[in-house]
């Protein structure tokens, strides 16, 4: 009997890798006895987890290559600034380095969100959240973080539904904020933000006048680090982002309940985010007049 690292092997298995141990993979035709009955559901199993080792893999060395280029901006403008003191005013090298550090930080922040995710340690801290409210406050901080671009572009808030969700204040943030980055990024001259309560769903849109999303990417671009090549170089890009937006958003969606959707194929691109209204308390229900006292 043939055995692969002291795993016998049976007729109809092939030995095969599987994350840190050598296992067997069982193959089409295997014996019809108790054991071959398990081969089906165990190989499954292992493909499983090859799948997961190969996701991972991947992650690992997007996120190294990431990590990896403002590492090597800071380095490169400190060794430039050491070998040519006089070549560029001081100040001028600190903001290049502060704003390097800054995309990492927020690159490593994304990572461990993602890594909370993947370990299911994402749980909101629900509370009532009025969605509209949060909307505007976020909208109102990005028209200050979009002032001094060269393009000037509208932030417009077009419509804002009293709604409130059962959800984590901080985590939706994230959501608006990184929905508005990503229209920002692309948006030619306008983006649109509207909070609409449609039965028991309350809905935040995000929309753009960029040049849209073709329809077979439109999928792809909730999975990490995943951005569209021909729109990297458009001209009047802004600088590109880690990729790992979008797949946040998906994320932090999911762990309220909700859904995130886009259309559009140009012009503009529409990111639709569904939310449960949040639940009244029976005090909620008194004071609008749902229930009597």
């Amino acid at each position: 009997m043939a055995a692969t690292a002291g795993w016998p092997t049976r007729p109809g298995w092939r030995a095969g890798w599987v994350g840190p141990f050598h296992g067997c993979r069982a193959a089409p035709g295997q014996p019809r006895d108790e054991v071959g009955r398990l081969a089906g559901p165990l190989d499954g199993l292992l493909g499983e987890l090859a799948n997961q080792r190969d996701t991972q893999r991947r992650f690992v060395a997007d996120a190294s290559h990431e990590l990896r280029s403002p590492i090597a901006n800071i380095r490169a403008a400190l060794e430039v600034a050491r070998a040519h003191p006089d070549s560029r005013p001081w100040a001028e090298v600190a903001a290049d380095i502060e704003a390097q550090n800054e995309r990492l930080g927020h690159l490593v922040e994304d990572l461990l969100v993602l890594a909370r995710a993947e370990a299911g340690q994402l749980q909101p801290q629900r509370r009532p959240v009025e969605l509209g409210h949060l909307a505007a406050t976020v909208v109102d901080e990005h028209r200050t973080r979009i002032a001094a671009r060269a393009t000037p572009l509208r932030l417009v808030l077009h419509r804002v539904d009293e709604a409130a969700v059962d959800g984590d204040e901080a985590q939706l943030r994230r959501v608006l904020v990184n929905l508005l980055d990503n229209a920002c990024a692309h948006a030619r001259a306008e983006v649109g933000v509207a909070v609409e309560r449609t039965g028991r769903q309350v809905r935040l849109t995000v929309r753009d006048d960029g040049p849209g999303i073709p329809a077979t990417e439109r999928a792809r671009i909730f999975e990490r680090f995943v951005r569209l090549e021909p729109d990297r170089s458009r001209p009047g890009r802004t600088a590109a982002g880690s990729g790992l937006g979008l797949a946040i958003v998906a994320e932090l969606v999911a762990a309220h309940g909700g859904t995130v959707t886009v259309t559009g194929g140009g012009p503009g691109a529409v990111f639709t985010v569904g939310l449960p209204v949040a639940a009244l308390s029976a005090s909620s229900q008194v004071a609008t007049g749902m229930l009597e006292p």
